[in-house]
């Protein structure tokens, strides 16, 4: 069983993950899938979502499709 993530936690994220981030309407206003794996901030844990830090943006990921870093 995975251990959930937290604020302040890093996570590990694998290639071909999908990264997204929602405009205030709630409607996907950009994504990114990783081309390589990274290592990434959690500055939001909201049950099976992670709002993390890649580079300055903020994007959204599936907390099924990461690891945290202990």
């Amino acid at each position: 069983m995975r251990t959930k993530a937290k604020k302040g936690d890093l996570v590990h994220v694998p290639a071909n993950t999908l990264l997204i981030t929602f405009g205030a309407d709630g409607v996907v206003k950009d994504y990114e899938k990783l081309p390589a794996p990274v290592n990434l901030l959690v500055v939001h844990a909201d049950g099976h979502l992670y709002k993390v830090m890649n580079g300055s943006k903020e994007w959204v990921v599936k907390a099924k499709d990461v690891n945290k870093i202990d």
